[in-house]
């Protein structure tokens, strides 16, 4: 299973001092890098494993979709799209 916008994710907009709430790009970026590798890695074991059938989820895409068409999945607020509660980035809980 892939990875999800985990950049986009409170503690990481927290830790890494987000802007306005937008998510952190340098963690998302890494998350499609691995999850492109772990999707090269689920085709060669099924070449190399003929007789099984692993399946590779690509999480990350369907969160980009629900992220930019937000209101299209009854999601009004983009900050809470996947999440349980609201980032507030006016917090002082950082030492940004």
């Amino acid at each position: 299973m892939g990875l999800t916008l985990i950049g986009c994710a409170p503690f990481y907009l927290w830790k890494y001092c987000s802007e306005n709430g937008a998510c952190i790009e340098k963690i998302n970026d890494m998350v499609m890098e691995f999850n492109f590798a772990m999707r090269y890695m689920v085709e060669e074991l099924n070449t190399e494993l003929p007789d099984s059938s692993i399946i590779f989820c690509d999480l990350l895409q369907d969160s980009m979709d629900i992220s930019k068409n937000n209101e299209y999945y009854g999601v009004n607020d983009n900050l809470t799209s996947f999440h349980s509660f609201h980032y507030d980035p006016n917090l002082s809980l950082s030492l940004c």
